[in-house]
């Protein structure tokens, strides 16, 4: 059963605190960063606005993968850099693949 746009993008959001959190970071870090309740939109980007390391954004991914049942293989990721990247090759994914 595919997925709207809007459940990829909230799964991945939560994936990214998630990950956040497990590092030791304070997750409202995020929201004083981006100062909004919708701080994390599209146009983020995960390497230097969210600052993932490379080790980072693999753990956000084997979360993102969990969380949606799907499988993002590590060559993808050279094209994944905004969460918008993410989300529309989800989106593709789970409902064109």
């Amino acid at each position: 059963m595919g997925k709207t746009r809007k459940e990829i993008l909230d799964a991945v959001k939560k994936c990214i605190c998630e990950v956040y959190d497990e590092q030791g970071e304070d997750v409202k870090q995020l929201d004083d960063l981006f100062a909004s309740d919708d701080s994390l939109v599209e146009e983020t980007d995960l390497y230097w606005e969210i600052g993932f390391s490379s080790l980072e954004m693999q753990d956000f991914v084997c979360k993102v993968n969990e969380s949606l049942q799907v499988n993002i293989p590590d060559e993808s990721l050279v094209y994944i850099n905004t969460i918008g990247d993410m989300v529309n090759y989800l989106y593709k994914k789970i409902n064109i693949d």
